[in-house]
Formats: structure tokens, sequence, C-alpha cells
């Protein structure tokens, strides 16, 4: 299948600085990305091992950086094997009225009005998924009526509940808002990733987010 290539020009058309690459790191799962970026210089090929890396925070690139995935891919068929998950995992729970409770959560704030929400959708707002198996549940407004497949964050009593045993499953919640934030670097290049479960908020993506109003930065990002 073709590759789509999305280029991005933010805040003004600047014109294409030419990208001097200055070495190759390969990175394995286990690293962390941001002390690796950090620890080189501007323009680096980062080469991103087939593999699972959670990330707490955006990672902020350097001037001139790419980050590359080992093994290409065929979106939206096939999934890049260099995964880039903005998710915590869920391990403690509880049986709660014929629910499951996780408790001591922490939920992040709603990011519009509900009236945006569709009527199935009543809890769009709220930039937080659960993943039960790596599939999204539907937030509910409520813990009383849940079923299968539904799920609600009580951020008042700071517990999330859910109708489905997560007993041996993998249960994850978005916590992370970006992959990549593009505050200051200009002409980064983002290839052959699979860029997952981050809570990024309304009218900010997953990758680029954060730019600063200004022509001259965060410009010129190829995400492929």
């Amino acid at each position: 299948m073709p590759q789509i290539i999305f280029a991005f020009w933010l805040f003004g058309c600047v014109a294409p600085a030419q990208k001097e690459r200055t070495g190759t790191v390969g990175v394995n799962p286990g690293a962390d990305l941001q002390s690796t970026v950090d620890s080189h210089p501007p323009g680096t090929i980062f080469l991103i091992h087939p593999g699972l890396y959670r990330l707490s925070t955006a990672i902020r690139p350097k001037n001139g950086d790419a980050f590359i995935g080992q093994v290409a891919c065929a979106p939206p068929r096939t999934a890049c094997p260099a995964v880039l998950n903005g998710s915590r995992l869920l391990n403690s729970f509880e049986s709660a009225n014929g629910n499951y409770r996780i408790a001591a959560q922490r939920a992040h704030a709603p990011t519009q009005d509900a009236k945006h929400c569709e009527p199935e959708y009543p809890r769009c707002i709220y930039p937080q998924d659960l993943y039960l198996d790596g599939k999204p549940l539907v937030h509910r407004n409520s813990a009383e009526g849940l079923s299968s497949g539904s799920w609600f964050f009580d951020d008042s009593a700071n517990a999330i509940y859910l109708r489905d045993n997560p007993d041996g499953h993998i249960l994850e919640i978005g916590e992370s808002f970006a992959a990549f934030d593009a505050s200051t670097a200009n002409n980064v290049t983002v290839e052959n990733l699979t860029i997952e479960k981050f809570a990024d908020q309304t009218t900010l993506a997953a990758v680029g987010t954060n730019v600063m109003p200004s022509p001259e930065v965060g410009a010129n990002w190829v995400v492929e």
C-alpha cells in the first residue's frame, strides 16, 4: 500500500531548511527516549527497534532529529512493530457492587463543554480512555448500570469502575498527553511508528502538540 505523508508547516510557511544529520543511534525497548535525545546533538537519527515504549511525558526533539521505526509498515492494516504508548497499566482492582474498582486514580480535567458530545459518548470531553486488551471502552456518566464494554472515572472519589473482569487481561488508562512536543524543534521526521493510547486534549494532537505561535518554531515536520 502507498504510504501517506503528512507535511506540517505550522503557523506560517517557512522554507524547509536542509536537514543536516549528525549520526544514527539505535534505541531499544526499556530505554529512556528523552534522555537519549538529550545526550545527542541536533540532527540525530534515532532508529527505534521493535518493541513497546511507554512514554510518561512527550518527547522533546531537537532541530532536525528523526525518529524512525526499524521496520516499515503499511497503515492502516498493519501496525508498525515499534510502538510508542501513552498509557499506563492498571494491575490492582477489587469487586464493587457488580463492577470492578481501581482506587487511587487521578483524572485529567475535561477539555471542552459536554454539549459537543454525541449521546452515545457522553464523556467525550475527558481525554483519557480505558483499554481492555487494547480495545477502548465507552466512558459512561455513572458507575450505576455499567455493562460489558463500558467504564466510569469517578474523579470525585479518584476511582475507576468497569463491568468486565480485568483479571488475566491487559488493562490500560491513557495518561501521557502526547508522544512528541513540537514547542521548539523544526525539521523533525517521525516515520514507521505505531503511536497509540495517548490522552491528547481537544484541538491538540499526539504528535506535534504545544506549538508556539510563531512561523519559525515547530515548523516543517514530516510524519510518515
